[in-house]
């Protein structure tokens, strides 16, 4: 998944060992029990009965408004990780960071995980988890997701976290739809569902997304998309990648992406979907002081295996992009 930069500042420091965060001792046991914690590649001071001893991976922070410390991150990607998941973890209730990624951990998502109050960082990424994706977290405020290279199954939810900034969904078993209520994701710089079941069509609601960002990169490649591509995708105004190749979209590429008012240079990936039409004449530089059209800010355009015929249009000349 593509790195986000997320800046926090808060009134706090990094204790440095478990003193202050003795409470949220036995939830982490549980969670190191029920994934075979004996064998983990690293696990320096779990279970050890003094605080003044720090446990690998987990962070405790003290709030120097109030005096109390409370676990705010667990990061314990790759450490060899087996087992399954619990519920148990919700009782740290300042958590703010969850990193589980790249580990061998199967089972489903704990349903009670959506009781995460402060949770806005969720990677589990390459484990062996599977079932489907939660329905009801839309109450929990996650910024940066990442389910990627796993099991999943089910539809994508029509409801999530409005914070989100990054979601990686890619190298599942997901079906259904694209959700049109996520066009609601004004502030997303990052989305992949590539490599699932997906079907239906490109929602033409999602024009709006990424809007507050500072380039949006979306990949919906190897689904089964169909459909034609929206008119008014035009109006994407921050994308910065749009790959939407080996689906089954078909024609005719949209005259008004000519006029594709992208604030950013980005690159256009169709490859391989039965697109079956000519290429558009109206898809040309701007003249001198006119209009600013998509050759303008396209970077990147490719066009493989879609089928194509006719000619290459006159207009079409490329001074700074690659074909």
């Amino acid at each position: 998944m593509q790195a986000v930069l997320l800046l926090s500042v808060t009134v706090s420091g990094i204790v440095g060992t478990m003193c202050g965060c003795v409470s949220s001792m036995p939830a982490l046991m549980e969670f190191y029990n029920a994934t075979n914690g004996l064998t983990w590649a690293q696990s320096n001071g779990w279970g050890s009965a003094d605080c003044n001893v720090s446990w690998f991976g987990v962070t405790c922070t003290l709030n120097e408004f109030d005096g109390s410390s409370r676990i705010t991150e667990v990061n314990l990607t790759s450490n060899n990780l087996g087992g399954s998941l619990t519920e148990s973890l919700v009782n740290l209730t300042r958590l703010q960071s969850l990193l589980l990624g790249s580990n061998h951990i199967s089972g489903t998502l704990p349903a009670k995980w959506r009781m995460f109050d402060f949770l806005y960082q969720l990677d589990v990424s390459s484990n062996n988890l599977y079932g489907s994706i939660p329905s009801n977290w839309a109450s929990v405020e996650l910024s940066l997701v990442d389910f990627s290279r796993n099991s999943f199954n089910g539809s994508l939810a029509e409801s999530f976290s409005n914070n989100i900034l990054s979601i990686d969904f890619s190298d599942n078993q997901i079906t259904g739809s694209l959700p049109t209520s996520w066009a609601s994701f004004a502030d997303i710089c990052y989305l992949s569902v590539r490599r699932n079941n997906l079907e239906g069509t490109l929602p033409e609601s999602w024009k709006t997304m990424g809007t507050n960002g500072s380039g949006l990169v979306l990949i919906l490649s190897y689904n089964h998309i169909g459909g034609s591509l929206p008119g008014n995708w035009s109006q994407l105004t921050m994308i910065k990648e749009l790959r939407l190749d080996h689906n089954n979209l078909h024609g005719p590429l949209p005259e008004s992406w000519s006029t594709m008012e992208s604030h950013v240079f980005f690159s256009l990936v169709l490859d391989s979907n039965p697109i079956r039409t000519t290429l558009p004449s109206s898809w040309k530089p701007s003249p001198a002081g006119g209009t600013l059209t998509i050759f303008d800010f396209v970077a990147v355009l490719s066009l493989a295996n879609c089928s194509l015929y006719g000619t290459l249009p006159v207009s079409w000349t490329f001074p700074s992009i690659d074909v």
